[in-house]
Formats: structure tokens, C-alpha cells, sequence
């Protein structure tokens, strides 16, 4: 028992996560293809990344 003027209570007993039903899984697969696809893909003009020296 915690003191009364910690003014705090016990957390709720939870059960444990491998008691639980799984979730049901995403296919990660296609979410990585897609933000492959995102996040290499080059852009067409790279002179504003890195101009010519004039």
C-alpha cells in the first residue's frame, strides 16, 4: 500500500502481451516497396542540388 499523501494509486494490472490475441499483420512488403519507391527515387534536375560552377 502506497502512503495516502503521495496522493498516488496503484496502476491497473494489465495482462500480458502474450496473452493477447495478435493483431493482424499489414503486408509489409508492399508498404516498404511503396516507400522505396518515395524515398530513392532521383529527381529529374539536379542542378538545384548542385550547380555548375560558372
Amino acid at each position: 500500500m502506497l502512503p495516502p499523501y503521495l496522493g498516488m494509486l496503484r496502476p491497473k494490472v494489465e495482462t500480458p502481451l502474450f496473452l493477447e490475441k495478435p493483431t493482424k499483420k499489414e503486408n509489409t512488403q508492399a508498404i516498404s516497396r511503396v516507400a522505396d519507391e518515395y524515398f530513392i527515387r532521383k529527381p529529374n534536375n539536379t542542378n538545384f542540388l548542385f550547380p555548375k560552377p560558372h
